[in-house]
């Protein structure tokens, strides 16, 4: 049986199809690409300019029960809760299928059927995707120190960017199992560290600031924001103090990804894997 589970912006989890609850898998596979079609003149066929995802939602059909009507309301009430909490604070939550999840807001449900004197309840939700994507995610972490001695791949930036990648700088290699397509991801970097820089697959990314210890960088290549996390968890935007020079948001090409660095800081590299429906397995 697959995990089905709801997780809103607070970090609160309901399982949906254990213990007191069962949900159909069936509709969270479903999708559908917008397009704009072009007919060609004189049966020279058609062509299609673009693919786009649009506003589309979907029915989630879920069954509580329990061995009275009081513990059933219960379950639908928590329930209610927790996906309320993300329409009141305009922050998706996310919808998880096995290890996929998409970012969501639940914005409709209704009563199918009661069973048994209330004691289980069928109702549909109404799911509505703010994400494009399925997605999960795998992390590499990258500790103080690690990696491998190299001088392969080096290369010396002059003028506005004042580092050069040489002998003693460390590689590691990640494997990026997306099919054919690129990747973005989320890059995270642990101080304390001034103006820190990686090289992955030859592009730079780079942050001109100093953090503290118990602070960290945040790349994220899906949202386009650069922000630090300081030790009370409070953020601040590090946007204007990206490498303008290079794009840090490119995302990761699919195979073998080398990752050149100085080994003087942490930091990770979480991709973010990115499909229509979740993998079957």
């Amino acid at each position: 049986m697959s995990r089905i589970a709801y997780e809103n912006s607070n970090g609160d989890v309901i399982d949906l199809n254990s213990g007191n609850f069962l949900c159909n898998e069936k509709t969270l596979r479903t999708f559908k690409w917008g397009y704009t079609f072009n007919s060609l003149p004189s049966d020279r066929g058609a062509s299609v300019d673009s693919f786009y995802r649009g506003e589309n939602t979907f029915e989630l059909t879920l069954i509580a029960w329990s061995e009275s009507y009081e513990k059933t309301a219960q379950l639908l009430n928590n329930l209610s809760n927790t996906i309320e909490y993300d329409v009141r604070m305009r922050t998706a939550g996310k919808l998880w299928l096995d290890n996929y999840y998409i970012e969501c807001y639940i914005v409709g449900g209704s009563v199918n059927k009661y069973f048994r004197n209330k004691s289980a309840c069928s109702k549909r939700y109404t799911v509505l995707p703010v994400g494009m994507y399925w997605c999960y995610e795998t992390k590499t972490n990258f500790p103080i120190g690690s990696g491998v001695q190299t001088s392969q791949g080096i290369k010396k930036y002059n003028l506005r960017y004042p580092y050069k990648y040489g002998i003693g700088y460390s590689s590691q290699t990640i494997y990026n199992d997306s099919e054919k397509w690129e990747t973005p991801s989320i890059i995270t970097i642990y101080g304390p560290i001034t103006n820190p820089s990686l090289l992955i697959a030859g592009n730079v990314y780079a942050v001109y600031t100093t953090i503290g210890s118990n602070e960290r960088i945040v790349i994220d290549q899906k949202m386009k924001k650069i922000y630090k996390i300081g030790p009370t968890g409070a953020k601040s935007n590090l946007y204007p103090y990206r490498d303008k020079t290079h794009n840090i948001f490119e995302y990761i090409p699919s195979g073998n990804v080398d990752v050149v660095y100085s080994g003087d800081f942490g930091f990770d590299i979480a991709l973010i894997h990115q499909r229509s429906e979740p993998i079957w397995s």
